[in-house]
């Protein structure tokens, strides 16, 4: 919440406490109880109220820790942000878990991303911004997709670091399939889009220029952001060309090939950028750049890997899994086939619930090892490999480490490796086909997009839910989202209330497109 405030339409800020002052007084915030909530220290504030570091504090000593984004005025721009925010599940977007009044002071609680924002690290090196790019390019591209959302304010404030990973915060303005726009010319300047700027439609490339303006200020040379002034960067929409920036601020030398793609993105007219998320993703994956990633720029460490190896890292089920029996049946039994398999489909058909549930049915049934690796943020061939022996539990040697773990598996026999998310890393379909010759009593599920293209391979294409399936997964996923009913006391809010009630275009626009058509949480009921 902090950075260049947006412009657009504003009220008056009510005290938000009686006795305080016109933002609330500092030292009762500190032992100060919202509903369910204790308040700690203040992480940011904007134009619209102050986000609180809380505890939760729930039935049977429960507590859990979150942000608590607590309104100075109504609640109509929290209601928004909220419901759209309980929709969408992608480990780049802050997640959503409440909204809520107390003697009529609104507040969501959500996520709680304890690395701050963006805005502390600048600059940061070219490989850095890219690793930033790659991650916002994956959650807009999720949401755009799942629910026809434009988030309509991106800037390096609303970019949040949790254990080294990038999450969108913010959609107070966003727009959505199924919702009311709350006004033309809201945004941030110098990061608003000139069809953003003067109330024209806008759509995914919108946010491509919002993204490339936030990239642009990553690479600057000051550390300091720019100054919001109605004639910053790529606002100026009477002559439709974007402002340079000062020449104190201009990238370095080491952003040069980045430049151009950036460039792109913040183009005046839409049709001259680059065409949705996943385009700009995949030019920023052919820049060549240096320097740290972000994970080393923020200080961020992976946890040891473990000593010993276990025999499956795959725990309980969370919650029924739905639809699908003939599909899993099928699936269990042909993982008693050695060999490569790829599940392939769009993202949020389902596909790695239901390969983590089939191996998780096999385990039982065999009693054979079994592991899920999550390749989401693999990029490289270190990545692929670490991930594997992490979940094997092999401490990897400098020397010839894929060879380390393909002897892993040839020891262990007959087991089961799910190896999900492939499809950025396809390059590295070779290590697999190795593993593969190596260790031929292993058999692997591969989730992806696309298939990997071995002679070995092959490929079982995910489909959408049926109707009454997603139907079904949709009041699963309520009652499991409830955590089993509200404690003691506590105020059944607008969102709970909103999912009872009306707004079924988001979910029927998902099954439409292939989805499950109750939204997107990724590994929640028969669809992730």
């Amino acid at each position: 919440m902090r950075g260049s405030p947006r412009v657009g339409p504003s009220g008056p800020r009510p005290r938000l406490f009686r006795g305080c002052g016109t933002h609330g007084c500092d030292t009762l915030w500190s032992m100060k109880r919202l509903g369910r909530y204790v308040l700690g220290r203040v992480l940011g504030e904007g134009g619209e109220g102050r986000v609180y570091e809380a505890v939760l504090h729930g039935p049977r000593g429960l507590t859990k820790a979150v942000a608590l984004k607590v309104l100075h005025g109504g609640s109509e721009s929290l209601r928004h942000e909220a419901r759209i925010g309980g929709l969408l599940r992608h480990r780049n977007l802050v997640d959503v878990y409440e909204i809520s009044d107390d003697d009529g002071q609104w507040f969501c609680a959500m996520e709680l991303c304890p690395g701050g924002t963006l805005t502390d690290h600048l600059p940061l090196p070219p490989r850095a911004v890219v690793d930033v790019g790659l991650q916002v390019c994956a959650a807009l591209q999720y949401a755009h997709e799942a629910l026809g959302m434009i988030h309509l304010d991106l800037k390096p404030s609303n970019l949040l670091l949790s254990d080294g990973v990038v999450k969108v915060a913010d959609l107070g303005i966003a727009r959505a399939d199924g919702f009311q726009a709350r006004g033309d010319g809201i945004g941030t300047p110098g990061f608003m889009a000139p069809e953003q700027r003067v109330g024209a439609p806008v759509d995914a490339r919108t946010d491509v220029y919002g993204l490339g303006a936030t990239l642009r200020e990553l690479s600057s040379r000051v550390d300091r952001p720019i100054a919001p002034t109605m004639d910053t960067a790529g606002i100026d929409a009477l002559s439709g060309t974007p402002a340079a920036l000062p020449v104190d601020r201009q990238p370095t030398v080491e952003h040069a090939d980045l430049m151009g793609v950036i460039e792109r993105c913040i183009a005046s007219l839409p049709a001259d950028r680059w065409p949705d998320m996943s385009a700009l993703a995949e030019a920023l994956g052919g820049v060549h750049v240096s320097g740290p990633g972000l994970r080393e720029v923020v200080g961020w460490k992976p946890a040891p890997p473990p000593e010993v190896h276990r025999d499956t890292n795959l725990g309980p089920e969370r919650d029924a899994f739905v639809g699908r029996r003939d599909e899993l049946a099928r699936l269990v039994e042909g993982l008693k086939r050695a060999g490569l398999v790829t599940l392939k489909g769009p993202p949020g058909i389902g596909k790695s619930r239901l390969a983590s549930t089939a191996a998780r049915q096999w385990r039982q049934e065999t009693g054979r090892p079994a592991w899920f690796c999550d390749l989401r943020e693999a990029r490289g061939l270190d990545d692929l490999v670490g991930v594997v022996a992490r979940a094997l539990g092999v401490p990897l040697r400098r020397v010839n480490p894929v060879v380390q773990v393909g002897h892993a598996l040839a020891g262990r026999g007959a087991v089961v490796v799910v190896l999900d998310n492939f499809e950025q890393i396809r390059h590295l379909a070779g290590v697999v086909q190795q593993w593969l010759v190596g260790a031929p009593e292993s058999t692997f599920r591969v989730t992806s997009r696309t298939p990997l293209r071995l002679d070995a391979e092959r490929v079982t294409e995910v489909e959408a839910l049926s109707t009454s399936d997603a139907v079904s997964l949709l009041v699963a996923r309520a009652g499991h989202r409830s955590g089993g009913g509200p404690g003691p006391g506590h105020r059944r809010g607008p969102v709970a209330r909103d999912r009872a009630g009306a707004k079924p275009a988001p979910y029927r626009r998902n099954a439409a497109r292939g989805g499950t058509g109750a939204g997107p949480r990724r590994r929640s009921g028969g669809a992730g």
